[in-house]
């Protein structure tokens, strides 16, 4: 027996939703963070406190762009997937009337 393939595309754009909004927390958590960190040079003297706000700044950014990288593919593959249902959707509309 073939396997049944249900997609269903509400639910995915709600998943993505779901996502964008997640990451939208997690990008003002780390924007809090990134002001929490630059408050050290009022206790942290010495020169290398500089090095340690340029690490955080420079790891929060590879972080943020793999999360928006991550957002961007999944809206890419769910609107891929939209597609390819809605062209199955069509050729069997097609098939059934006979053309």
């Amino acid at each position: 027996m073939a396997a049944k393939i249900a997609f269903d595309l509400g639910r995915a754009n709600e998943l993505k939703s779901r996502m964008n909004n997640c990451i939208g927390e997690v990008n003002g958590e780390l924007d809090n963070m990134g002001t929490r960190v630059a408050g050290i040079t009022a206790w942290w003297k010495g020169g290398d406190e500089q090095g340690f706000i340029d690490n955080f700044n420079s790891t929060k950014r590879d972080i943020q762009k793999a999360l928006n990288e991550c957002a961007e593919e999944y809206a890419r593959l769910v609107a891929e997937i939209s597609n390819i249902k809605q062209e199955s959707v069509r050729s069997i509309k097609t098939q059934l009337r006979g053309g």
